[in-house]
């Protein structure tokens, strides 16, 4: 067995690092009011700001529009459920089927309906971005029996299964303008009542065992026949959202194949759309009742495909539904921002993206919302939250006077994590003790709004043997495998910031802004401690202040430390691009100190990157970016607000 040679010392540089923010004196400044927009107040519980941004997102910063009430979600699933068929015999000797008011007619139930979080899905061989069908469906599953044969008083046939839809990477671009059409598939599950009459050839059996669905009919399985299609045209400009769902029963060639079973009519709101579903056929032996609870969103970078479902009134039937664009080349407007920044010293530092269902003030992690309203007067606010799947989040949030852009630090952890034996540590992975005694020199120091990581025991010949254990626990849970795949929000320490875009038409044109705001970062680099910058809200705080030329398209800025030493500050340049930014951040002639005492020689980092962001709310009231880098490690987020020019 590989000897383990990490010692207390060296514990410090895997200890997190605490996030903390500094009171005082408030930054906020002179907000420009438009005589149409609310006056937020600086100290409101859960303020909202309602007004429509003409993306479709009503009250982008809250939406409690009626059409709010069905939750926005990546996906649903429901199983198919097999009637219990047992019987026995009566005091007149006649076989008498049990429960015969339950198991004869079985209804969906809503309450079985399940929202789709971290579980991975099987793909679908004609979409990227969403996946749709019937997971591990058996037409003939096992019989599920209990008792004696003849005598059961459990016994189930029939198929078995789960019908889903799932999204993925929701849609940050919607096309700018015109109609739009997708075609793709779509899959049913319907109530269980066993004398169902048989109507014509379309479908397959009289007595259903189990829910019958999308392969209990008999359909055309050929590219050119169809089987179940799905076909919607998306007017992004009247923000609607038509379609139709078919089926193509299996007919002689020259008969029409075509059976309209619903048609579709849903709002488009942001990335999301709600609306309902009206059966076409009363009559249909299935599908004969409407739906007024459909939802679903759009996926991809550019809004490439489609995905939703819906329950019927009556829980009759239940339906999902996907389809890609038909158009390949369509001009698009970024309506929202979300990402991430990884800041865990051991990772590399890189950018992904967040899911979004358009609501600034609800972060996405694991398909689950977290709400990000205010609870208090502070400036930051910590929001701690368990997952379905049981993991842990923590999240802090900034800014109180930000209402259409959002930032902060997300800390996910989960108990889905083993430890890796210690003879799986590879030989790169022994830390030599000589590499890091800096985490052991006791004259670092971390000033308000600033850590450095380290270790502040001086006397490890007094570690107990309590202690010990306790440090060479933390050690080994650094080195862990995942138990399974998580789909979406990986594990661990990350920023984060989105918001939901200014539309490009209601972009200033002749202004020149000054915006006034805060900044968060991390810094490290090798051998050297990590280094965290929190957001502040105090007059010689970590601060970010920006000149805005929207005639010239033009924007430069400065993200300053506490006290705003000069040669310190990191410098922004950027281009406006529409509703956005792009340019660099670059740091002063200092660098960033990564001990701001000086005690570690050369813990200093410089750097010149690629900085972009966007503009958010009524005139581009709000703005908001993110850099990242991967030598040095570096990661920031950054947000501000308009003041008013004197």
């Amino acid at each position: 067995m590989m000897k383990n040679v990490f010692n207390k010392k060296q514990v410090a540089l895997f200890i997190p690092l605490l996030l903390s923010a500094c009171g005082g004196g408030s930054f906020e400044p002179n907000v420009i009011v438009n005589d149409d927009d609310p006056v937020p107040p600086k100290v409101k519980k859960e303020y909202k700001p309602q007004e429509n941004d003409n993306n479709g997102n009503d009250n982008q910063a809250g939406n409690n529009s009626p059409s709010s009430i069905v939750t926005p979600h990546l996906g649903q699933s429901l199983d198919i459920v097999r009637r219990n068929q047992a019987r026995y015999k009566n005091e007149n000797g006649e076989l008498v089927r049990l429960e015969d008011d339950v198991e004869i007619n079985v209804p969906l139930n809503p309450d079985h309906i399940k929202t789709i979080t971290h579980e991975v899905f099987p793909e679908h061989k004609n979409f990227k971005y969403i996946r749709i069908g019937i997971k591990d469906y058996q037409k003939f599953a096992r019989t599920e029996s209990v008792g004696k044969i003849g005598k059961e008083t459990v016994f189930r046939q029939g198929a078995s299964g789960t019908i889903y839809y799932q999204g993925d990477r929701t849609a940050k671009e919607l096309p700018k303008q015109g109609v739009v059409s997708y075609q793709g598939d779509w899959f049913f599950l319907a109530d269980i009542k066993r004398d169902r009459l048989e109507s014509g050839t379309f479908y397959v059996a009289e007595k259903e065992y189990s829910n019958p669905n999308t392969y209990s009919e008999d359909v055309s399985r050929t590219p050119q026949r169809g089987g179940h299609t799905a076909h919607f045209t998306a007017d992004f400009d009247a923000k609607k959202l038509e379609g139709k769902l078919v089926s193509h029963p299996r007919l002689p060639l020259g008969q029409e194949n075509v059976k309209e079973r619903y048609h579709i009519q849903a709002d488009i709101k942001g990335n999301r759309f709600v609306g309902k579903a009206t059966a076409a056929d009363k009559e249909d032996l299935y599908l004969h009742s409407d739906s007024e609870q459909l939802e679903g969103g759009f996926y991809g970078d550019k809004a490439e495909e489609l995905a939703g479902g819906f329950l019927t009134k009556n829980n009759s039937a239940f339906i999902a539904f996907g389809a890609k664009r038909n158009e390949n080349a369509v001009d698009t407007e970024v309506v929202m921002d979300a990402l991430r920044i990884n800041v865990d010293q051991k990772e590399d530092f890189a950018q992904f993206n967040l899911n979004s269902f358009g609501d600034v003030n609800k972060l996405v992690i694991d398909g689950q919302e977290i709400s990000l309203l205010r609870t208090n007067s502070r400036f930051t606010e910590e929001k701690e939250v368990t997952l379905p799947s049981g993991d842990k989040v923590k999240v802090s949030v900034c800014c109180g006077n930000l209402d259409y852009v959002k930032l902060g630090l997300i800390d996910h952890t989960s108990d889905r994590y083993e430890p890796i034996e210690e003879e799986e540590i590879e030989e790169e992975e022994i830390f030599d003790e000589e590499d890091f005694e800096i985490a052991n020199d006791d004259s670092s120091s971390a000033e308000d709004g600033e850590q450095v990581q380290g270790d502040h025991n001086k006397d490890d010949n007094n570690e107990n043997a309590t202690n010990s254990t306790e440090n060479n626990d933390t050690i080994a849970h650094n080195h862990l495998k995942p138990k399974e795949e998580l789909r979406y929000t990986p594990f661990g320490k990350s920023l984060f910031i989105q918001g939901v875009r200014t539309p490009v038409k209601e972009m200033p044109q002749n202004h020149q802004v000054d915006y006034q705001g805060t900044w968060q970062g991390y810094f490290t680099k090798e051998k050297s401690p990590m280094l965290s910058i929190a957001p502040q809200d105090s007059e010689n705080g970590n601060r970010a202040n920006f000149k805005v030329d929207f005639a010239n398209r033009t924007m430069t800025g400065e993200l300053q430390r506490q006290d705003g030493i000069k040669g310190e500050e990191i410098k922004i340049e950027a281009k406006i691009e529409g509703n956005g930014f792009k340019g660099t951040a670059e740091t002063g002639a200092y660098g960033i100190y990564l001990d701001k005492g000086n005690t570690q020689g050369n813990a200093v980092v410089h750097f010149k990157t690629e900085t972009q962001g966007g503009f958010y709310g009524k005139n581009a009231s709000e703005l908001g970016g993110s850099f990242y880098s991967h030598d040095p490690k570096v990661g920031v987020v950054y947000g501000a607000k308009q003041v008013e020019q004197k």
